[in-house]
């Protein structure tokens, strides 16, 4: 019972989702596949939806639609710990 309830208080808390700035990716769109690379980045088809979701626009792309991979980190500061790389694919 006691881990219900702090499961309960954890999904109250308030966040809320916004897109990124499309501004920071749109150089990107026109990289080669090897500019890409270096990186970390990569050019792929959707191949299904869901499961390509756009960071930039808060939508699924279509399937046959072509989208970028890459490393975005979301918390860029100044940090006595890290618990991991805080990067994440957008």
């Amino acid at each position: 019972m006691a881990r219900l309830r702090i499961i309960a208080l954890i999904m109250q808390t308030p966040f809320q989702i916004t897109a990124l700035p499309i501004e920071n990716f749109s150089t990107l769109l026109n990289q080669t596949d090897e500019e890409l690379r270096a990186i970390g980045a990569r050019r792929m088809v959707a191949d299904q939806k869901p499961g390509f979701p756009c960071r930039a626009s808060l939508v699924d792309a279509e399937p046959g639609e072509e989208v970028l991979l890459l490393p975005f980190t979301h918390h860029d500061v100044s940090s006595p710990t890290v618990l991991r790389d805080q990067s994440s694919f957008g």
